[in-house]
């Protein structure tokens, strides 16, 4: 896991901001009584969010995930939600793990699904901005520590502009027409441009988005200050809409890769 450093918080709202932003709703279940009223949505989104994670979504609370969040965060310790629902016959894990340390709160939250047999593509589809000189002035000054380099030694293109301007695409040699022709299909190559962050590696017995950052939700709410509006209706949907399209594109990059 990449080093964290996120955005700052101060002051009583600290714990709540955490749990807010850190995209684990049983921390905000658990801590809405204590001060989540200050948020757009209040108490009521909190709920509301909870169950739209679980009654619509059908995420079920996984071993490892933190009992008392806010007594982790306190103690210095890492306040862990692990989810899991079912898309289409595979199991989806979500992850989210929180970290605050003195004044700096980190994020980190990640998708995967595993395979029954390894996979028979090398693959890994990021985001184009990853990796550039753009990002990494972008990182200096919200103050993170990034380490990301490529998965696979050979860089390919499909020929479609939207996609090749939207990802970066790295697979083994030999196989480069095998992933042109899974990025063709309508689905992969819908969400890919739709979704303002991936970072997906097929390897092994899984397919995994990691987001070290929590990027993908920022960029949905229109940036940090966005945030604040997680828990009205209007930012519920947004992340109802983001983990039915991250489970679909990485359902379908399962299939796409391992049968």
């Amino acid at each position: 896991m990449a080093d964290m450093v996120g955005v700052f918080f101060s002051g009583i709202g600290v714990l709540i901001a955490v749990a807010i932003i850190g995209g684990g709703f049983f921390m905000m279940n658990r801590m809405q009584k204590a001060g989540a009223s200050f948020m757009p949505g209040g108490p009521d989104g909190a709920r509301a969010l909870t169950h739209a994670l679980t009654s619509r979504l059908g995420y079920v609370s996984q071993q490892g995930t933190s009992q008392d969040p806010a007594a982790d965060i306190r103690a210095g310790k890492t306040a862990r939600t692990h989810m899991q629902r079912h898309v289409q016959g595979f199991a989806i894990d979500w992850v989210s793990e929180t970290t605050y340390r003195g004044t700096s709160t980190s994020v980190m939250t990640a998708w995967s699904v595993k395979l029954a047999h390894p996979a028979r593509i090398p693959l890994q589809i990021a985001s184009a901005s990853l990796g550039s000189i753009a990002q990494g002035a972008g990182d200096f000054l919200m103050s993170k520590s990034r380490s990301w380099a490529p998965r696979f030694t050979i860089e390919t293109k499909t020929g479609d502009e939207a996609l090749d301007r939207a990802v970066q695409i790295f697979t083994e040699p030999g196989f480069e027409v095998h992933v042109q022709r899974l990025l063709r299909d309508p689905t992969i190559r819908q969400l890919l441009v739709q979704l303002p962050f991936v970072d997906i590696v097929a390897t092994d017995r899984s397919v995994t988005l990691q987001d070290p950052f929590q990027e993908l939700l920022t960029r949905l709410m229109g940036g940090p200050m966005g945030m604040i509006q997680m828990l009205t209706p209007q930012g519920i949907e947004k992340q109802v809409w983001m983990h039915d399209a991250v489970a679909t594109l990485l359902v379908a990059v399962a299939r796409a890769t391992s049968s």
